[in-house]
């Protein structure tokens, strides 16, 4: 149950509204690495299994792992959401959470995405956000940087104290707590209840239906 007055929930979206398919992310990889770095994908990981071991959730990181100079990243984003997006789906119990919540909250998402791509994965349930920042959005300055989540709390005018974070990675949690929200870890994602405990979210959900506080 949830004590604290909270107006304002905030999602990260892969991992934590939608599927990771490491199938899918693991083909997108390979197709940047060969046809926009112009390299052989081999020489980074040669299959799933060994794709998600190398696999950082600092994408920065992974970029410069492969020589995706910034030049190129516009090349490289458009073949990743064209390989990738079609592996991924929403999870069953979000669309029914989110009719829940919205009934008491406002809701937001914070993606180190693009927003048009997030969109678009979305639907009709795009309509249940009042904000949808992506990566286009704050130019650069992804996850942890709290620049995304402070312009989600000045479009729906909420105070940091009354506002809730909500992600599946390190980065999700870090960025919260960088502006003074609260914060919910979900294990169904990328991350699991031991990456939870280590960062000390205010609350840790083990399952979407979790989502839905009582007031």
């Amino acid at each position: 149950m949830l004590k604290e007055k909270l107006s304002l929930i905030v999602f990260d979206f892969d991992g934590t509204l939608v599927t990771t398919p490491w199938k899918g992310l693991c083909r997108a990889y390979q197709e940047i690495i060969e046809k926009v770095c112009k390299k052989d994908p081999r020489t980074f990981f040669k299959n799933t299994g060994e794709f998600k071991r190398w696999y950082s959730h600092d994408l920065v990181y992974n970029h410069q792992r492969i020589g995706l100079l910034p030049e190129m990243e516009e090349e490289g984003k458009g073949i990743f959401y064209e390989i990738y997006d079609p592996f991924v789906d929403i999870y069953p119990a979000i669309p029914e959470v989110l009719n829940r919540l919205g009934e008491n909250y406002q809701l937001a998402i914070l993606t180190n995405r693009s927003r048009q791509s997030t969109v678009k994965l979305l639907g009709e349930l795009a309509q249940k956000f009042a904000v949808i920042v992506g990566e286009e959005d704050v130019r650069g300055r992804l996850k942890p940087d709290p620049d995304g989540l402070w312009m989600i709390l000045e479009q729906t005018g909420i105070n940091p104290e009354n506002a809730l974070m909500v992600g599946d990675v390190k980065n999700d949690i870090l960025t919260g707590q960088n502006v003074g929200a609260k914060t919910g870890f979900v294990t169904w994602g990328f991350g699991s209840l031991k990456d939870a405990k280590l960062l000390k979210p205010n609350f840790i959900f083990r399952k979407p239906e979790e989502l839905c506080f009582n007031r």
